[in-house]
C-alpha cells in the first residue's frame, strides 16, 4: 500500500484535544480523534477557572497515539491551534509554575481590598480598553501585581506552551493571532503594546516574542511525542488563535463567506475589507465584535457571543429540573433526542422571543437575557426550544452590520452544537437568509491548523489554494 503525505493538525480546546491527518496529495481528511482532557481543578475560588497543564499533556499523549496507530505514511508538519485568551505561567526553564487560567476565569470581576473589582482597578491604571475577564493580561496582572508572584519567568496560551515543548525550546514565541487575544496587543503596529501594558505595572520582558502567522517554530525534539510519530521529525508551525484555525478549516472562498460557530459558545466571522479604520463597518465595537489578525496579513471580524451550545444546555437542566422537583424523575436519557423532535416540528415560535444571555456580554458583563411575547398559546416546551435555538443565532446575525449580510454570498456553518442539532441549522439558514454549508469534516480548527502548517512549510503554494481542500456535506 502506497504510504500516505500527510499534515498532523492539533486543537487544544476547551474540555478536549483533538487530532487530524490531512492528505495533501487527494486535500482529504483520513482520520481524526479527540480526548477529553477532564484537565479543570478545583479552585476555592469560584470565580477562579483553571486547568492542570499535566492532564492537557495526556490528552495530547492519547489523542497523537489513536491517529497513528491506524496511519501508514509520514507526516510531513505538524499545525497548532486552541483556546485563546487564557495564559499559563513559566519558569525561566518553561516549566509551568501555575495552572492553565482559561477564557471562563471570572476574576476579573473579583472586588479587591479597595472595593473595585480587577477590571475596574486596571481601568483606572490603563484607561479604557476592549478587554474582558479570562484575557491573558487580565490574569497577568492579578498574578503580578495583586498577588506579587515572582516565580513567573514568561506567560503564554496553552498552545504556545505545547508548540515551545515539541520543538524542545525552552522560551515560547506567539504570532499575531493568539498575542491580539492576550488583550494587550496592538494588532496595528503587529507589537505588545508597551505603554498600556508599563501603566499597568507590568514588564513586557514576561510576554513572549512575537513572531508573523504561519513561521515555522522548528523540528519535533520531544522524545515522547518522536516515538509517537515512529521516530521522524516533522516541523511545526507556531500556533493560531482557534478563531482564525476555523475559518480555515471551514471556508472555501475567504472573500465571500460569512462564518457562523456554534460550539459551547458561538461566533460570527467574516474577512474585513478596507483600511484599518473601516475594516468590518459599523458592527465593530471592540468588544463583542472585533477586528483579529489573520494570515497573509489579512484581517478578520469576529463577533464573539457567550452564548452557544452552552444556553441550550441550560435549557436541558431547567428541563431536567422540572422532571426532578415535580415528577421525581430520575432517568433523562433520550431527552436531547426528544428536545430535538419537539423542536422540528416548528415553523415558528409562535410569537416567543427569547434572548439567551446568561452569562452577559464581554461588552457588558452584567446583561442579562429576557423572554418576551407570551400568551397563553405559545408557552409551551416546544416553542421554549425553537425560540432558544433563535437567540443564539439572533445574537451573532446582530452582530454583522446589514451591508456584509447582503453582500457575502456564501454562508458556512461549524462547530459541534450547530453539527448535532438540524433544527439550529435550519433557524441559521433563516435568520441569514442564506444557504448554510456545512464542511464534511469536522473538527474544523484542527483541520485549519493542519492546513496553516502546511502553507508555512510550503507544501502548500498558498491559503487560495488550500481552499480547494474544503468540502461541503
Amino acid at each position: 500500500m502506497e504510504k500516505k503525505r500527510c499534515v498532523l493538525g492539533l486543537d487544544f480546546g476547551t474540555t478536549k484535544v483533538a487530532c487530524v491527518l490531512v492528505d495533501l496529495e487527494e486535500g482529504s481528511l483520513l482520520d481524526s480523534a479527540s480526548v477529553d482532557t477532564n484537565a479543570y481543578t478545583r479552585c476555592k475560588n469560584p470565580l477562579y477557572y483553571e486547568q492542570d497543564t499535566g492532564r492537557v499533556q495526556g490528552a495530547l499523549t492519547e489523542v497523537i497515539s489513536r491517529c497513528m496507530k491506524r496511519f501508514e505514511g509520514e507526516i510531513f508538519s505538524i499545525g497548532i491551534t486552541g483556546q485563546m485568551h487564557g495564559v499559563v505561567g513559566l519558569d525561566e526553564r518553561g516549566n509551568p509554575v501555575t495552572n492553565l487560567v482559561t477564557w471562563q476565569d471570572e476574576r476579573g470581576n473579583e472586588p479587591g481590598k479597595n472595593g473595585r473589582t480587577l477590571l475596574e482597578e486596571m481601568e483606572q491604571r490603563g484607561g479604557k480598553r476592549a478587554i474582558a475577564t479570562g484575557y491573558g493580561i487580565v490574569t497577568l496582572y492579578d498574578w503580578i501585581v495583586r498577588k506579587r508572584l515572582r516565580d513567573i519567568s514568561k506567560v503564554c496560551t496553552i498552545p504556545d506552551y505545547f508548540g515551545m515543548r515539541m520543538t524542545g525550546q525552552k522560551q515560547p514565541v506567539i504570532d499575531d493571532t493568539m498575542a491580539d487575544s492576550t488583550g494587550a496587543f496592538d494588532p496595528w503596529e503587529r507589537a505588545w503594546d508597551h505603554g498600556y501594558i508599563s501603566d499597568l505595572g507590568l514588564d513586557a520582558g514576561v510576554l513572549p516574542d512575537v513572531v508573523p502567522p504561519s513561521t515555522v517554530l522548528g523540528q519535533v525534539r520531544d522524545e515522547d511525542i518522536r516515538t509517537l510519530l515512529t521516530g521522524s521529525r516533522p516541523p511545526v508551525s507556531v500556533s493560531i488563535g482557534d478563531n482564525q484555525a476555523s475559518y480555515i478549516g471551514s471556508v472555501r472562498d475567504y472573500a465571500d463567506t460569512i462564518l457562523v460557530n456554534i460550539g459551547t459558545a458561538s461566533q460570527v466571522s467574516y474577512l474585513a475589507d478596507g483600511s484599518p479604520s473601516t475594516d468590518g463597518g459599523p458592527s465593530v465595537d471592540g468588544y463583542d465584535v472585533v477586528v483579529r489578525p489573520f494570515v497573509d496579513g489579512r484581517r478578520l471580524v469576529s463577533g464573539n457571543s457567550l452564548s452557544g451550545g452552552c444556553s441550550y444546555a441550560r435549557l436541558r437542566g431547567f428541563f431536567e429540573e422540572t422532571g426532578r422537583e415535580l415528577f421525581g424523575v430520575t432517568d433523562f436519557s433520550g431527552l436531547w433526542e426528544r428536545m430535538e423532535a419537539l423542536a422540528s416540528e416548528q415553523e415558528d415560535s409562535g410569537g416567543l422571543e427569547l434572548n439567551p444571555l446568561y452569562w452577559g456580554k464581554r461588552s457588558d458583563p452584567a446583561a442579562r437575557g429576557f423572554i418576551q411575547g407570551l400568551n397563553y398559546k405559545n408557552f409551551t416546551p416546544s416553542n421554549l426550544i425553537y425560540t432558544t435555538l433563535e437567540g443564539i443565532v439572533n445574537i451573532l446575525m446582530e452582530m454583522v452590520d446589514g451591508r456584509t449580510i447582503e453582500e457575502k454570498r456564501s454562508l458556512v456553518g461549524s462547530g459541534n452544537a450547530l453539527r448535532k442539532n438540524k433544527t439550529l441549522r435550519k433557524v441559521t439558514q433563516h435568520i441569514f437568509r442564506k444557504k448554510l454549508l456545512v464542511p464534511l469534516y469536522e473538527e474544523e480548527a484542527a483541520i485549519g491548523a493542519a492546513i496553516n502548517s502546511a502553507v508555512a512549510c510550503g507544501l502548500v503554494k498558498s491559503f487560495s489554494d488550500a481552499g480547494s481542500m474544503i468540502r461541503y456535506i
